[in-house]
């Protein structure tokens, strides 16, 4: 199985799963290959990649543009007792809460994410105009020296990273809380065509990934181990990181409420189902 995501925390249970051969111990002979941009994957599911992390609003306009795709698998969930996303402001840059940032720098790691969606409905309910508000699009590995130098006010931000961004400032709201108190925000998607005929080797993909967050929970320093081979974060950071809670289930009405979201905010005006982007069975 061609695997690929980025280096977000959401995909340590691939890590581990590898690493500790739980795919292969039910017939999966899984290989991850790190892409940075996970925009430009749903486009490649059933070409270059078999699974690809990917969020909501990527998922969502790719079968707007009649591409086959569905989600596969869970990842994590962002919840109020574990929080992933982050709308972090510089100290001492007068950001208290959403409303200041009218008029201020904000770091984004991408604009079409669920993050960015989640900040962008914040925005609109705090009365700020969205084109008030400067993006800069920084990534990941530098978005705590971005805020810590003020090349930016604010800055969304995950995990991992975002153990290192809070060094720098304080927390004003959780960008995806705004879609829900408890909704998955990036999860395993495959082309649907491939899925529909690959029924065992999905059924094992998500028991390894159950297998690995079981690992997770149970093992945390040697599962952060995995997280710094696989970032190449600092120990200190690694060490701090609050793991997001794992999942590999699939949530079909979250991905009406990110539709809704894109609607709101987002100008989508896409015709999708959005019960037929979950894998059946």
């Amino acid at each position: 199985m061609r695997i690929a995501g980025n280096t977000n925390a959401a995909a340590l249970p691939v890590w581990v799963g590898i690493e500790r051969g739980y795919f292969k111990d039910c017939g999966v002979d899984a290989k991850y290959t790190l892409v940075q941009n996970i925009t430009t994957l749903p486009a490649a599911l059933g070409k270059s990649f078999d699974m690809a992390l990917t969020v909501p609003p990527l998922l969502i306009s790719a079968a707007a543009q009649g591409l086959p795709v569905v989600e596969a698998a869970g990842a994590t969930l962002n919840s109020r007792e574990n929080p992933q996303t982050f709308l972090v402001a510089k100290e001492g840059s007068g950001i208290n809460t959403v409303a200041d940032l009218h008029g201020k720098k904000l770091g984004v790691q991408t604009i079409t994410g669920s993050t960015h969606l989640g900040t962008k409905l914040w925005l609109k309910r705090a009365g700020v105009p969205y084109d008030s508000v400067q993006i800069v699009q920084v990534d990941g590995p530098a978005m705590a020296d971005q805020l810590r130098s003020g090349r930016v006010d604010a800055m969304e931000t995950l995990a991992p990273f975002s153990t290192s961004v809070l060094k720098y400032g304080k927390s004003i709201a959780d960008p995806q809380a705004a879609v829900a108190p408890t909704v998955s925000g990036i999860f395993w998607a495959a082309d649907k065509n491939w899925a529909s005929s690959q029924s065992k080797a999905i059924s094992c993909f998500q028991q390894g990934l159950k297998k690995a967050a079981d690992f997770i929970g149970s093992n945390t320093d040697e599962a952060k181990q995995v997280l710094k081979q696989q970032t190449k974060l600092p120990d200190d950071i690694v060490k701090d990181t609050d793991l997001p809670t794992y999942t590999a289930e699939v949530r079909p009405d979250d991905l009406k409420l990110w539709e809704d979201a894109m609607k709101e905010v987002g100008g989508f005006k896409g015709d999708v189902d959005v019960k037929n982007l979950v894998l059946a069975g």
